[in-house]
């Protein structure tokens, strides 16, 4: 270009954030002190300049990302349109553009643990911990912005493994998402829950030196622990005596796609004191947790999968894993218990003692879970020690549920054994799974079922017998229901038992020749080896009556 007149460099100096920024003559320079910028005067539009205004000479302090407004969702796809109309497109400067996804290490975390074939943490690594809570702290306890649902953002977790030595605690909205279960990993070296859920008045402190509201300590809504998220990620600690979240009075919280893993190598020995994948606790009665969803979790070697002591409701576990546990659920202490807890389409498996046991509660459900190898003491099916679900109360269910040892126990050590329930519940004992066993003939009679004995009642076993001939084929069907009323005298004077047998049959009238008969056994070889722990039905099929198979159902009441 020409140059159509040289003029004499003025410029102007001043504070930009106090005293604002002027209006540059054309050519004019200006030196903002306190934020160390260059600006020079566009001129007038009658000049040729495009508008009114100052333009940023860039240096070294210039925010390159807050000047740069070139980012357009879809630029070079004519089918997506961003504004009101196609050629006025929204555009946003790359500063803003990068914030809509906040990672983990813009607050200085690194993920440099790692890990042997075993999963043991080796090598050197840096303790996050600090850095995690002042992420988690800066985003959402900052009395700044806290109450604001814009600052309620998504904080992620990049692939890698991170090692804390304390507990991250967590305060309401908070949104903690990772790359997926063995991609981001969490590694706890120090005896700590990972993270625990704590009030949002708590204090903003990311170098943990205020004291923070205690589970026990939290006051009711608007305070309370809320509306967290936390998923996609694998949890790990070697501690024997802490649980790896504690879900303290949290109200709609949800765990998605996590892995807790934790050190529980024999199922037969007792857990350390709070060993647990998770550790429900609520303040009082009135102040529990509730509406707490754990979806398609992982619970390995924690100890006890779930515990709580502490009144909660509307818990729920759906597609869950509980493996390698001493009890994998183990919950409903306080005043009320647990209270339409349901758990759904979960599998157990290598569980010691009990796969659900609640010690007090109502509304409870169980329904359509997979129950493999459960309830033996690591002693195998065949070991049945103790029932698989285990309601301490009333008006709690199972409904659809499969349990593997039904077709592992048939006719195993009848007379040697006390025979175990599926599930055990006061007033009733019950299995929703129909039974079959086969029955040959002798002169005498056989040991043929073994039930459970808590408690004097009445058993009602419903059954389908089908009678064949040498040739395998049936002759004979009968249909019945054989009702017992048991007495049990826990005193040692003497406990009995009735049985009355009504059937009917159609077929050959060999089939009536078929008898039952009851005996009581204590076969738990408890001290004073007097009370009965177990009912025998006895079955006996005369010498060359053929052969046959019975389909049973049972339940008894007390």
């Amino acid at each position: 270009m020409s140059v159509v007149q040289i003029s004499r460099i003025q410029q102007r100096r001043g504070r930009k954030i106090t005293q604002g920024f002027p209006q540059l003559a054309s050519g004019e320079l200006g030196w903002a002190i306190d934020t160390q910028q260059v600006y020079i005067g566009n001129g007038a539009v009658s000049e040729g300049a495009p508008y009114v205004g100052n333009t940023e000479i860039l240096t070294e302090h210039s925010d390159l990302l807050q000047q740069a407004a070139l980012y357009q969702y879809k630029k070079n796809d004519p089918n997506i349109q961003t504004g009101a109309s196609s050629t006025t497109p929204v555009t946003r400067n790359l500063q803003n553009r990068l914030d809509d996804i906040v990672s983990i290490k813009s607050f200085g975390v690194v993920a440099d643990g790692n890990l042997d074939d075993l999963g043991n943490l080796t090598g050197n690594f840096t303790d996050n911990t600090i850095s995690i809570q002042r992420a988690i702290f800066q985003l959402f306890l900052n009395s700044a912005t806290k109450s604001k649902p814009a600052s309620r953002v998504v904080l992620y977790m990049d692939p890698g493994v991170y090692v804390i030595s304390n507990e991250i605690k967590v305060p309401p909205f908070v949104h903690i998402v990772g790359a997926g279960v063995g991609s981001t990993i969490i590694y706890q070296i120090g005896d700590h829950p990972i993270f625990k859920t704590v009030a949002n008045n708590s204090g903003h402190d990311p170098l943990l030196t205020t004291p923070y509201l205690e589970f026990d300590q939290m006051n009711w809504f608007p305070d309370r622990p809320r509306h967290v998220l936390i998923s996609n990620l694998t949890l790990t600690t070697n501690s024997s005596i802490s649980s790896i979240i504690s879900v303290d009075n949290s109200d709609s919280t949800l765990f998605d796609r996590i892995n807790f893993k934790g050190s529980y190598a024999s199922i037969t020995s007792i857990p350390g004191a709070n060993q647990h994948g998770v550790l429900i606790r609520g303040r009082s009665h009135a102040f529990r947790p509730s509406n707490v969803l754990f979806n398609f979790c992982i619970f390995d070697s924690t100890g006890h999968g779930v515990y709580s002591d502490s009144d909660h409701d509307n818990i729920s576990f759906s597609n869950c894993l509980f493996y390698q546990q001493y009890d994998a659920i183990n919950i409903g202490g306080g005043d009320d218990g647990a209270i339409n807890t349901k758990i759904t389409n979960c599998y157990f498996d290598q569980i010691a003692r009990y796969g659900i046991y609640i010690k007090k509660g109502y509304g409870n459900t169980s329904s359509n879970n997979k129950f493999m190898l459960v309830g033996g003491n690591g002693e195998g099916n065949a070991n049945a020690t103790y029932p698989i679900i285990k309601f301490d109360t009333v008006d709690n269910q199972s409904i659809g549920d499969y349990f593997n040892r039904n077709r592992l126990l048939k006719g195993i050590g009848l007379a040697t054994k006390s025979f175990i329930p599926n599930i055990q519940s006061p007033g009733i004992i019950y299995d929703n799974n129909s039974f079959s066993k086969d029955f040959t003939n002798g002169s005498n009679p056989c040991l043929y079922l073994n039930f459970p004995l808590f408690n004097s009642g009445k058993y009602i076993i419903d059954y389908v017998i089908k009678k064949k001939n040498g040739n395998d084929i049936v002759i004979a069907v009968r249909t019945g229901s054989i009702i017992l009323s048991v007495y049990l005298d826990f005193d040692g004077l003497g406990s009995t038992v009735d049985l009355n047998d009504s059937f009917n049959y159609t077929g050959d009238i060999s089939v009536e020749d078929i008898v039952f008969s009851a005996t009581l056994y204590d076969l738990k070889n408890t001290q004073d080896n007097t009370t009965p722990d177990t009912l025998t039905i006895n079955l006996k099929n005369p010498p060359n009556n053929g052969i046959g198979n019975m389909n049973y159902t049972y339940r008894m009441l007390t």
